[in-house]
């Protein structure tokens, strides 16, 4: 189960890619974010969302991390 949010703010675009990433022996399963906007690098975001049926709680908060990259990006450029 992926999720792509697509936004804009300013006239600049960014993308957030929800995934679900499987429990390793370094972390516990959750959601995490694809966080892609102009004038930063890309950068993966925990989104501790711990349940796998909770994508839209996850992308409700990917949402979030993604408009404050959006709103930092503006700064710069």
């Amino acid at each position: 189960m992926d999720n792509k949010i697509e936004m804009v703010i300013n006239g600049r675009k960014g993308i957030a890619e929800v995934k679900w990433i499987q429990e390793s022996e370094y972390s516990a399963a959750h959601y995490a974010a694809l966080i892609s906007v102009p004038f930063q690098n890309s950068r993966w975001e925990n989104l501790f969302v711990y349940n796998k049926n909770e994508l839209d709680e996850a992308t409700d908060k990917a949402k979030e991390y993604l408009e404050m990259a959006l709103e930092r990006c503006t700064l710069c450029g």
